[in-house]
């Protein structure tokens, strides 16, 4: 239970992922993630869990689009989730600076703002080489999905706001 680690819900429409920096305990209904590198920026991983390419992501190859009783995401889904190529100088610099985006919001357990939000989904979108058009595709995913509370958090902003 040693901080830092990332919280992910397993029920639920998409990915609900947060950042522990507490030693806090947890039920089973959390995953617990950590990387193997002592030093790596948790933060940036939040920004990827919780992107809106990521939720696209999963609601296409899994079908997790509406509500049901008892939506699961598994530890499999997780771990397969597609990575861009952190080798590449350009996707470290896109790492780091999420990261450095995201850390004093989530260290002062904030909410982000829709700017901070907006900024982190599109270098996000820049790790995984998406258009203004791919995201017109995905924000329209989002807007097909049944109006749950994780789904209203993602429609906070619009692709509009992604690619100013």
């Amino acid at each position: 239970y040693q901080s830092p680690k990332i919280f992910v819900r397993k029920t639920g429409v998409g990915i609900t992922a947060a950042l522990d920096y507490t030693n806090a305990y947890t039920n089973q209904v959390v995953y617990i993630l950590k990387t193997k590198q002592k030093d790596d920026d948790l933060e940036f991983y939040i920004g990827l869990l919780n992107s809106r390419a990521y939720y696209f992501y999963l609601i296409k190859v899994f079908g997790e689009l509406e509500w049901k009783s008892h939506p699961y995401l598994t530890q499999s889904q997780i771990i397969h989730l597609p990575l861009p190529d952190l080798t590449l100088d350009k996707n470290k610099k896109i790492k780091k600076e999420i990261a450095r985006i995201l850390r004093p919001t989530l260290r002062r357990q904030k909410t982000l703002s829709d700017k901070i939000d907006a900024q982190v989904e599109r270098l996000v979108s820049e790790l995984f080489l998406l258009t203004k058009k791919d995201y017109e595709i995905i924000f329209n995913a989002i807007n097909e999905s049944d109006d749950l509370l994780p789904v209203r958090e993602l429609k906070r902003i619009s692709h509009n706001d992604v690619f100013k």
